[in-house]
């Protein structure tokens, strides 16, 4: 019950984040908030080892998968921001729910583990939802080119989170959470950093406070999600993900007055329900590998 209360409440802090990001975005380029987002995160990741780890668990043991680890990590940040910039949270999050999907299928790819019936029907079904939410953008009498901007970003961020998800698998076995997550801010921040010759715009005080916001909550976001996972098995805590969309769509009506159209709901609950597939058969998996 521990680890699903920090999951929860993880998700709520990442979601919370996203919030805050799609409003930054109206005024700042993805380049400059993922360069403060990811600064901030790192002053907490540091601290948080420090005290709970000492300074020999933020050290890695091999260089060249954390560089792999933080470029994919610093795209699939870049993929979401920009996602994010386009779309109402709850659907940048539904497509980010994709990423199960595509994960196992590259599992069985490149770690050799078995496919299965009811995976081929989540993918299929993840293809309906997507094209489901994509009508529905199409049919919004607001209509832009900036929808199908945010679509294919959210699908970036989805494939590009899959491969983290398999690198992650293989270095959690030698590296520890500490390292992992701060080569992944470091990489972050130096993919941001690049595109300050290209303009960044002024800060605010409001900016700044909210820079500084989504910089805490996703580094908080993430420390919580370690913890949970050491509470209780990650097959347990997976469905309770998906409990993000429903945060996400609070979000949307509460603090952005957008609530989706029936088409894009349907969308997103058939991605919910293929990622709740993918995600079960993942957990049937690990206990017949157990067993």
């Amino acid at each position: 019950m521990q680890g699903i209360l920090l999951r929860l409440a993880a998700i709520a802090l990442i979601t919370a984040m996203s919030a805050i990001i799609h409003q930054l975005a109206k005024t700042l380029p993805v380049g400059q908030i993922m360069a403060w987002r990811s600064g901030v995160a790192i002053v907490v990741i540091v601290a948080f080892a420090i005290r709970f780890g000492g300074t020999q668990s933020l050290v890695p043991k091999h260089l060249g998968n954390h560089a792999i680890r933080g470029l994919l990590g610093g795209l699939a940040m870049a993929f979401s921001f920009t996602s994010l910039a386009y779309l109402p949270v709850a659907n940048a999050s539904a497509l980010g729910y994709l990423a199960p999907l595509i994960s196992l299928p590259l599992a069985a790819w490149l770690l050799g583990e078995r496919m299965t019936r009811w995976l081929v029907v989540a993918a299929m079904l993840g293809l309906l939802g997507i094209g489901l939410m994509l009508w529905a953008e199409l049919e919004r009498p607001d209509y832009s080119r900036g929808s199908l901007i945010g679509m294919g970003a959210g699908l970036g961020f989805a494939l590009t989170w899959a491969m983290v998800r398999i690198h992650v698998k293989r270095m959690s076995s030698y590296e520890s959470a500490a390292s992992i997550s701060l080569s992944f801010a470091l990489a972050s921040m130096a993919m941001g950093l690049v595109t300050w010759p290209f303009g960044w715009n002024g800060l605010t005080s409001m900016s700044l406070f909210l820079l500084v916001c989504a910089g805490l909550l996703g580094a908080f976001g993430h420390i919580l999600s370690v913890e949970a996972v050491k509470r209780a098995k990650v097959s347990t805590l997976a469905p309770f993900d998906y409990f993000g969309l429903i945060f996400a769509l609070g979000i949307d009506a509460v603090v952005f007055a957008v609530v989706p159209g029936p088409l894009a709901l349907l969308g997103m609950v058939v991605i919910v329900v293929a990622g709740l597939i993918a995600v079960l058969q993942e957990a049937r998996a690990q206990r017949h590998t157990v067993s």
